[in-house]
């Protein structure tokens, strides 16, 4: 008889009580919570991890199990219940199970390993039973092409006023959703459109599906009209066309468009399609980032013929022209560069040759740190981009020598370079990962237009060594194992030598959770993973990223090293950031 007690374990054997302690080296501490005798093993459950009679003991730490306080066994130690969580190891395999997306209550109490014959396609049942119900766990066997093709099929309950691709949803019951909200805009709409876009034409460029064409021709006109609808403003300014709306409300929307009839940002135009709209004013370079990823994206992979070609460049040609003619600024309606909308010289290059002289030069000091530690960096890259790819899709040099202008007489080509000092990447308190998606957008667009072969080899130099923070590459950072990073690797620099980060990846895709359910995860119990200084926002996080089933649903400029995160089970993310990673991975080849 095995006794579970405060003080060991206890062994009893006819009339002879003996104990095994910590002190022995035989339990991981004294405080013993449950103890199981099944799969010939006997194992004692203890606050700080669990030991095997006659065997070794593993605790809740880095590289050990992810929490402590076993408060059930089962299958020889295989499945865990813990005060929170439950956790399953396969051989070196750990999958810890909490929250609303695994199981009812966060205490299980009881654990068992199913006894019901698998399909061939399914692992056993895992049973963990809590105060609020049982959950039941099993594996199944798919295909990454499987899940996608799930995923594109929830995208109709994801458009919005024809053409958006929506970041969220709402409904009744997320796993079993029978009541949809009305969708609603967001700022960067055409941000997460124009990267739905480059999924759809990845798509129509590897299977030449038609659905996955159509998906990106219908989210392309509603990019068109983020141009056209705010030109009539903007020509009754003296502004010229070219500016782009960060979102659009029509008239067809109800409550919606009645909502912004009042909102000083919110302008109405008749347009000529019949109908009227409210567009947002003070766009940011978040969205041109967008832009000018799926405009030439669109125009390369998923233009079937010269008139679309022709209408895609005609847009982005206005967009880039305005910013050129707006001296690398993004005008507003009263002539004003927006709020984020700036990629002038007088902010990207300034701190080239080094802070004293570009505060010698009679910039502020909060100007010359801007420009030296993140800002000039991710905004340089992002014009340059814009330039080139504009110039690719219109062939027109004006395009090119804006290009050679910025790289050269006004020292881009320098100030952009990447280095350990750009504080948004390389430190976890300031670190900005809405600024990591937009970099890899810009490069991305960056690197796939550059002529030059000298200086794409240093476009690419640099995207590898800012991929070197991502993915653990460099002491200190984290891993993320990000799966659209990875792809853009491959599309940029090939796999020579990334085939470990490549399949990393590719299991990120295969933990991402396909419902696309937003359950919180509240992880500050785990045992498994270091403390990361607070980020930006105060949010406490840690050094290391679990696997993407254990953390709360991803969308990429999200921080995946929070301890807390998520939401109540009744939204859903949009389609975009899974469908994206997966047909970058399978255009780059990464996949077959």
């Amino acid at each position: 008889v095995y006794l579970a007690t405060g003080q060991g374990l206890g062994v009893l054997e006819g009339a002879t009580l003996s104990w095994q302690k910590a002190a022995d080296g035989r339990l991981p501490d004294d405080d013993v919570l449950s103890v199981s005798a099944d799969a010939g093993k006997v194992v004692a459950g203890c606050s700080t991890g669990i030991a095997t009679v006659g065997g070794a003991s593993v605790k809740a730490e880095k590289g050990g199990l992810p929490a402590g306080d076993v408060i059930a066994l089962a299958a020889g130690g295989a499945i865990l219940g813990h005060a929170r969580g439950a956790t399953v190891r396969t051989g070196e395999r750990r999958d810890h199970y909490v929250g609303l997306r695994w199981v009812p209550d966060d205490r299980v109490q009881a654990v068992a390993m199913g006894v019901d014959a698998p399909a061939p396609d399914e692992g056993p049942s895992i049973w963990l039973g809590t105060p609020e119900g049982v959950s039941r766990i099993r594996l199944r066997d798919t295909t990454l092409a499987a899940k996608a093709e799930s995923v594109f099929q929830k995208l109709p309950h994801f458009w919005r006023m024809d053409g958006f691709v929506a970041p969220d949803a709402r409904v009744d019951d997320g796993r079993n959703p029978s009541k949809w909200d009305p969708l609603w805009d967001s700022d960067n709409d055409g941000l997460w459109t124009q990267m739905a876009i480059g999924a759809f034409c990845y798509a129509y460029a590897v299977t030449k599906d038609e659905p996955h064409y159509a998906a990106a021709r219908k989210a392309m006109d509603t990019m068109f009209l983020e141009i056209d609808v705010p030109a009539a403003d903007f020509r009754k300014a003296g502004l010229g066309r070219g500016f782009v709306t960060r979102s659009l409300i029509r008239d067809d929307e109800g409550a919606l468009f009645d909502s912004h009839a009042t909102e000083t940002r919110w302008h109405l135009v008749e347009h000529t399609d019949g109908h009227a709209y409210y567009w947002k004013d003070d766009t940011s370079s978040d969205e041109t980032t967008g832009h000018f990823f799926g405009y030439p994206l669109f125009f390369d992979l998923c233009a079937k013929d010269d008139a679309e070609r022709a209408a895609v460049a005609e847009h982005a040609g206005a967009l880039a022209s305005y910013i050129v003619e707006g001296g690398y600024t993004l005008r507003d309606l009263d002539g004003q560069p927006t709020s984020f909308g700036h990629w002038e010289p007088s902010i990207i290059a300034i701190a080239v040759d080094g802070l004293p002289a570009c505060a010698e030069a009679g910039n502020s000091i909060e100007d010359c740190a801007y420009a030296a530690f993140g800002g000039g960096w991710l905004n340089g890259i992002e014009i340059l981009g814009h330039m080139l790819a504009a110039w690719h899709m219109t062939g027109d040099p004006k395009f090119k020598a804006a290009y050679e202008e910025l790289c050269t007489t006004h020292r881009y080509c320098e100030a952009v370079r990447f280095h350990d000092q750009i504080a948004t990447v390389v430190s976890p308190r300031i670190a900005n990962h809405s600024d990591h998606e937009l970099a890899m957008l810009a490069y991305h667009t960056l690197i796939r237009y550059e002529p030059d072969d000298a200086r794409r080899a240093m476009w690419v130099a640099d995207l590898l060594a800012f991929w070197a923070w991502e993915s653990g590459g460099v002491a200190k950072a984290g891993d993320e194992r990000q799966p659209l990073w990875a792809a853009f690797v491959a599309l940029a620099a090939g796999g020579e030598g990334r085939a470990d980060a490549f399949a990393d990846a590719a299991q990120s895709l295969r933990e991402y959770p396909g419902d696309l359910v937003l359950f919180r995860f509240d992880n500050t119990h785990r045992k498994d993973a270091g403390d990361w200084p607070n980020d930006r926002f105060d949010d406490p996080q840690f050094d290391t990223v679990f696997p993407y089933d254990e953390i709360a649903q991803m969308w990429w400029n999200g921080n995946p090293y929070n301890k807390v995160d998520g939401g109540d089970g009744r939204s859903l993310q949009g389609p975009m950031a899974f469908l994206l990673a997966y047909w970058a991975q399978r255009y780059a080849g990464m996949l077959q």
